[in-house]
């Protein structure tokens, strides 16, 4: 629950990938006060599926760049 998607998306099964990186765009933000605690740190980001990698590559973006991680590292149990 370190990020949140407070923005409503539409599916993402059948939108290609420069439509999901769009509808993405902003749809994330960190859990506040979370912000300290991820300093400098190295982060595994867990997800279920990755398909185009856009999820993964805004979430990890949120976390080095608000999160000011020192590395973020992605596992995902499938690719689709």
């Amino acid at each position: 629950q370190a990020i949140q998607r407070p923005k409503n998306t539409p599916a993402l099964a059948y939108i290609k990938r420069q439509g999901r990186v769009r509808v993405l765009k902003d749809a994330f933000r960190l859990e506040e006060n979370l912000g300290p605690m991820l300093k400098q740190r190295r982060v595994l980001l867990v997800d279920d599926i990755v398909t185009t990698t856009a999820t993964a590559r805004m979430a990890s973006r949120l976390l080095m760049n608000e999160g000011d991680c020192r590395q973020v590292t992605v596992l995902a149990f499938a690719k689709g």
